[in-house]
C-alpha cells in the first residue's frame, strides 16, 4: 500500500504523519488485502514505518467500514501500538442473500406497489430498455452521457455534480481507467426516447458492487426512473451467483426507502508506544474524542467551523 509522510510540529516536538493517499474525492482510505493475511501485512507495515521514521509516526485511515480488517486488527489493541478508533458514521448496504421477492415484501407496501407501478409505466415509452454493460460494452462513451445527465439535474444546481468542479472531472476519468483496466467498472443504464435517463457508475470488486455514483433525468420524474433502476440492479445482484452485497457507500434520506443495512465507519489512527508519539499524538487524539462526545462542545466546535476559524 502506497503511504504519504508530511512533517507536524507540536511545541517544540516534530512527527511524521503517515496516511494512504487521499483527497476530497476520495472516500475512504484502507488497506486492501486477503482477509488471512491482514494480521501479518499489518505486523510488516508497522515494522517498515519504524525502520524508516525512528523517531514518531502517527498512521491514519480515514472513513473506513467496520468490516476493514483495519478495524478489527486495531480495535482489538496491539501490544506495541497506541490507537484511537473513532466512529464516523453509517453506510448503507443491501445484502443480496434470499430472493429478491423477499426482499420486495420487506419494503414499505406502498413504496413497493409504487415500484411495480412505476416500473410498468416506464416501459410504455419509445426505446424503453435495462442494460449492464461490463467489460468492453463499458468503455464507449458513456462516461461523458453520464456527467451530462448528472449536472442536468439538482446535483448540477447544487453545484455537487461532477461538472461542477474540473478536479473531480479528472479524478473519476481516471477512476474509471483504472477500473476499467481492472475489469472491474459497470454502468448500470435504463434508456427511453433515445437517450440515458437513469444510470449508475459502479465498479464490482470481488463479490461487492459498489454503487458510485448515480443520476437520472428530472424531465422523467412521473416515471421515477431512478427508483425503477434501482430497483432492477438489486434484483439482477439477488438473482446473481457472485454477488453478496450491493454497497451504496452513504447514509442518504433515500436509501430509508429500501430497508438498507447500516455499516458503521470509522477513522483509525495508529503511534508506537513511545513517548514522543504518547504525548504528540496519541493523548491529544483521545481528549478530542471525549470532548466530541460532550454535546455544549459538539455544537460549539460546529459553530466556530462554521464562522471560518
Amino acid at each position: 500500500m502506497p503511504i504519504l509522510v508530511s512533517k507536524k510540529y507540536f511545541s517544540l516536538l516534530t512527527k511524521s504523519e503517515v496516511c494512504p493517499p487521499i483527497s476530497p474525492e476520495t472516500f475512504a482510505s484502507d488497506l486492501i488485502c486477503r482477509a488471512n493475511d491482514a494480521d501479518n501485512i499489518i505486523e510488516v507495515m508497522v515494522g517498515a514505518l519504524d525502520h524508516f521514521l525512528p523517531a514518531a509516526w502517527e498512521l491514519e485511515f480515514h472513513h473506513i467500514s467496520e468490516c476493514s480488517p483495519v478495524v478489527g486488527y486495531f480495535s482489538n489493541g496491539g501490544s506495541s501500538l497506541f490507537s484511537a478508533v473513532e466512529f464516523d458514521g453509517f453506510g448503507n448496504v443491501v445484502l443480496t442473500t434470499g430472493s429478491f421477492d423477499d426482499y420486495l415484501s420487506s419494503l414499505r407496501p406502498n413504496f413497493a406497489r409504487n415500484l411495480r407501478r412505476f416500473d410498468r409505466k416506464i416501459q410504455t415509452l419509445s426505446g424503453f430498455a435495462i442494460e449492464t454493460l461490463v467489460g468492453e460494452a463499458a468503455h464507449r462513451g458513456i462516461f461523458d452521457e453520464f456527467l451530462a445527465l448528472e449536472v442536468s439535474g439538482w446535483k448540477g444546481r447544487g453545484e455537487t455534480a461532477i461538472l461542477n468542479h474540473p478536479r473531480q472531472v479528472a479524478f473519476y476519468r481516471d477512476f474509471k481507467r483504472r477500473m476499467r483496466e481492472r475489469g472491474w467498472l459497470e454502468w448500470n443504464v435504463l434508456r427511453a426516447d433515445g437517450k440515458i435517463v437513469a444510470a449508475h457508475m459502479a465498479a464490482k470488486i470481488d463479490r461487492v458492487l459498489y454503487l458510485w455514483k448515480i443520476a437520472y433525468d428530472e424531465g422523467y420524474k412521473a416515471y421515477a426512473p431512478g427508483d425503477v433502476l434501482m430497483a432492477h440492479t438489486l434484483k439482477t445482484a439477488f438473482e446473481s451467483v457472485d454477488t453478496d452485497e450491493v454497497n451504496c457507500l452513504t447514509n442518504t434520506q433515500w436509501n430509508q426507502n429500501w430497508n438498507m443495512t447500516g455499516r458503521r465507519d470509522f477513522n483509525v489512527t495508529v503511534w508506537p508506544k513511545r513517548t514522543l508519539p504518547f504525548v504528540a499524538g496519541y493523548c491529544r487524539k483521545q481528549s478530542k474524542i471525549v470532548l466530541r462526545r460532550i454535546p455544549f462542545v459538539r455544537q460549539a466546535y460546529h459553530v466556530i467551523r462554521q464562522l471560518g476559524f
